[in-house]
This record gives C-alpha cells, structure tokens and sequence, in this order.
C-alpha cells in the first residue's frame, strides 16, 4: 500500500471511543499502534483520525504530546450505512449533490469511505474515480491535499526488537470509591465495574479490559482481581460500596485454529461479528477471525487471541 503511494494514518489499535478511555489507556492505543506498524514498515505516521471522529480536549492533549496531526473530513457518502445493491445509490447521490456545480481549480474535499464494506469497495469506489476524473479533479493522499511535505507524514521507530511495550496503569484498589457498579456491558473494567458475568470474559486486564486469555487472567500481566477472575486468585471480594462480587478461578481456555463448535450463530455476511450483532465470522467470506473491534478478518494481529480475538466469534490463534 505504501509503495503504492498510499499514505499511511493511525486509527488506534482497536478502534474505541477516545472520550470512553482513561488517558493511559488512549495513549496505550496510540503506542501499541505505533509499535505495529513500526514493526511492518520500519517507520510510523504523525497523521491519525479518532475513531467515530471522536476526540476531546484530553484526547487533543495525548495526541499533540505524541505529535500527532489530528484530520476529519468534511465529505461523507455514508457507504457504511447503504452496504447493499438496492441502497448504495444513495452515496452515489451525495458525492453527485457534493460535487455538482464545484470548481477544481478551486474547491477540494477531504472525503471518507470505508473499506471493510463490500458495495463502496466494488461499487462506490469506481462510480467516485471515473466522476472525480471526468470533471477535472484528481485522487491526492490528505498530506497532499493539505499542502504538507511528505516529509513530515511519518517517524523513524527503532529498529529490532527494542521497542519498549506501555506501562500498565497502577491497579484499582478496593478503597477507591466507583463511579458506576455492576458487570461490564462494553468491555471495560475497574473503578466498581466487574467482568465477573460479562459476555466479554471474566477477568479483568492491568489496561482495563474484559477478556479470557492469559494476558487478561494472569496475576503476572496485571490482572485486577477486584473486578473479576484472575488465574490462581481468591474467590469473593468485597467493595467499600457493601456490595460484593463474586469471582472464581479458571483455567484458561485453551485457543485452536480449529473452527468453533455449532453455536447456533449467523455467518457473518457483512463483516460484523461478536456479541453486538450475534454473528460468527467461521464460514464468512470477511475472513475467520473475529477481531477485537468486531471485524472478520484474516490478518495474523487480527486472530491473536493474546490481542483480543473473540474465539466465541470464529477462529483464533
């Protein structure tokens, strides 16, 4: 993609709502990303997008420490939301109403699409090129656009195998008073919210998170034993709010390239997997895998379950 004159962004490593994070866990997402694409092309981006287009004033702060360009857009198809033959129309009609009557020697667009959807990949994407050509316009990366050198669109990581990993937050103790209770309903963890009972794994990660793997469950890798099971680890804790959760140790289950057991769930037709559209990425032409942002997908970061593959979805390694 690089060599093919691509420009390469940032979009965090799992794709979460900056506003919902800790700061420790959105600079977390920032490096762990950083340390991926450093490792794939020697180099990574000083460009990034918030997911959901999503970023507040402590998101704005970590993102300028980190030097980081933050960009959106100001063009939208919305193909995401027309992925099917009777309904893509409707994008194409927003590029046409954008377009229509625009100047190319003096109007630009910064415009978004996404390519994990099958109608704008085969579909938009070629009826958006031949308009763009045949009224004048031409297809530039966003550093082009914006008139920077690409010079200053990426950073020389360290080399080898020295990069140095985050340092997990201090752990959540029981004297601090929580700010919500009860078991995680998106996948976070600590502060009164348990795994114990979640449909996202029952232990609790050092980064906050609910999950079931050794990087979650060992008390060795941080695993917060207040807010649901860790490997090894007692089986009740009681919070200074009275209320007392209900923990137990597990043995880690154990993860297989093998396709899932019959579970009764959807193949997933559209790319989506996990507990939210209850669909399986196991058979799906997206790819095997269920990754951490509910996405099916074949790539190896995507099926480790070290990283947050969903086995209960689809294949994991």
């Amino acid at each position: 993609m690089h060599a093919e004159g691509h420009q390469i962004a940032s979009h965090t490593w799992s794709h979460q709502n900056a506003s919902q994070l800790t700061n420790t866990q959105f600079t977390n997402q920032m490096v762990w990303n950083e340390i991926a694409l450093n490792s794939i092309l020697g180099f990574f981006p000083t460009y990034m997008r918030p997911p959901y287009s999503i970023c507040e004033k402590n998101c704005q702060n970590i993102l300028s420490k980190l030097g980081y360009h933050i960009i959106y857009f100001d063009l939208d198809t919305e193909g995401y939301l027309n992925d099917d033959p009777t309904l893509i129309q409707n994008s194409k009609d927003i590029w046409d109403q954008a377009v229509d009557g625009s100047d190319p020697t003096k109007d630009s667009f910064l415009q978004i699409e996404h390519d994990i959807h099958y109608q704008t990949v085969y579909n938009l994407t070629d009826y958006i090129l031949t308009s763009l050509f045949e009224l004048g316009y031409r297809s530039v990366t966003v550093g082009e656009c914006l008139g920077d050198p690409a010079s200053n669109w990426y950073r020389a990581g360290p080399s080898g195998t020295n990069t140095s990993k985050p340092t997990p937050p201090t752990r959540t103790t029981a004297s601090v008073a929580p700010t919500r209770t009860g078991v995680s309903v998106d996948g976070s963890c600590g502060n009164g919210v348990t795994c114990a009972g979640s449909r996202f794994g029952t232990c609790c990660s050092a980064y906050g998170y609910c999950g079931t793997t050794d990087d979650y469950c060992s008390l060795d890798n941080g695993c917060q034993v207040a807010w649901g099971s860790c490997d090894g680890a007692g089986t009740t804790t009681s919070i200074t709010t009275g209320t007392t959760i209900s923990t137990r140790s597990t043995s880690l289950p154990s993860t297989s390239t093998a396709p899932p057991a019959q579970t009764g769930l959807a193949v997933s037709t559209d790319g989506r997997c996990g507990a939210e559209v209850q669909e399986t990425c196991a058979g799906s032409s997206f790819g095997p895998c269920c990754s951490p942002a509910g996405k099916c997908s074949s790539n190896t970061i995507s099926c480790l379950a070290l990283l947050g593959c969903q086995k209960a979805y689809g294949t994991c390694i």
